[in-house]
């Protein structure tokens, strides 16, 4: 990875924190690591009713930690996810909004 600091300020991001879920059971970042590291795949089958077994990346984290089940059942699992992580991150970051 190449370092330009000739950027302009405009254009410099600064990661502080890390949020992630992945298939396979991987929710930190050491964990998928080790993962990927290993060579685990996080695939796996689900059952479709009316249809037949197919391979599928299921993503298994807390839910309700930080937003309520009700509110989970709402939206789609993208944004579920997306609420997760963010809240992952924020939390890896030291950074608390409350």
């Amino acid at each position: 990875m190449m370092s330009d600091v000739s950027l302009p300020d405009a254009q410099r991001i600064v990661i502080t924190g890390v949020g992630l879920t992945a298939p396979g059971g991987s929710n930190t970042l050491a964990d998928f690591r080790e993962q990927v590291l290993a060579g685990r795949s996080g695939i796996s089958t689900i059952d479709l009713r009316y249809m037949d077994s197919y391979p599928a990346g299921i993503c298994e984290f807390p839910e309700a930690k930080y937003r309520k089940k009700k509110d989970n059942k709402r939206g789609t699992r993208a944004g579920c996810i997306g609420v997760y992580c963010a809240g992952e991150a924020l939390a890896d970051a030291g950074i608390d909004f409350s």
